[in-house]
């Protein structure tokens, strides 16, 4: 994760996919995933995730199915994290 301290309009937990960047807001600025780990899958590049995920981004944050940010930092089955 690289700290984006440029972007500050995306709000905590909210995630923000472009053709090749993945945001996610925090409390003070957004952070750019560099790589992803779908469960159960090798590490891959975050834009690559988003593109396969898009299903996740394009949901209205309203609608009563849309995708919601899962405890222990899971979000549309991929972990959030830093490598030890």
């Amino acid at each position: 994760m690289t700290p984006r301290p440029d972007v500050t309009d995306l709000p905590p937990g909210h995630v923000r996919a472009g053709k090749k960047e993945v945001l996610v807001g925090t409390a003070t600025h957004a952070v750019e995933l560099g790589q992803v780990r779908p469960v159960g899958k090798k590490p891959m590049p975050a834009a690559d995730w988003a593109r396969g995920a898009r299903a996740l981004f394009d949901a209205r944050p309203d609608a009563p199915d849309a995708p919601t940010s899962a405890p222990n930092g899971a979000l549309g089955g991929i972990v959030l994290g830093t490598q030890p």
